[in-house]
């Protein structure tokens, strides 16, 4: 039987639950990370260029037909807090290879505090920036 079907990028359950379409997105999004950081020699650049990189390369991949599937997720039940839940933001399968990839620009370890990295940085989870433009 038919579990899931793949339409333009965007992975379909028969359930309706877009945790499939995340953990693709999650795979191609660190396939993505992988080819730049062998492209890119991290030590030299600044965190901030990295991150410009990021922006530029990884995260379209993470976030590809976002407007179709973000709304169905738990990111922005989360969002609709008062005050959300970062823990629970941090342990969405993408914004785990987000924060991996800003402890990596930063040189920190990777149990470094998640709110440390967002604030060090000065960005915001990635479920924040996506729910902007749907």
């Amino acid at each position: 039987a038919v579990v899931s079907t793949q339409s333009t990028g965007v992975v379909f359950s028969l359930n309706g639950s877009f945790k499939t379409n995340s953990n693709y997105l999650r795979q191609k999004a660190i396939r993505t990370m992988m080819g730049l950081r062998r492209a890119v020699n991290f030590s030299v650049l600044p965190p901030d260029t990295l991150l410009k990189l990021f922006d530029l390369l990884v995260k379209p991949v993470a976030a590809y037909c976002h407007q179709v599937w973000l709304p169905l997720t738990s990111w922005l039940r989360l969002n609709r807090a008062a005050t959300p839940d970062l823990r629970a933001l941090a342990a969405d399968p993408l914004e785990r290879v987000y924060l991996s990839f800003m402890k990596t620009a930063l040189g920190v370890s990777r149990k470094t505090s998640n709110c440390m990295v967002w604030g060090d940085t000065g960005r915001v989870p990635l479920a924040f920036s996506l729910k902007k433009s749907v």
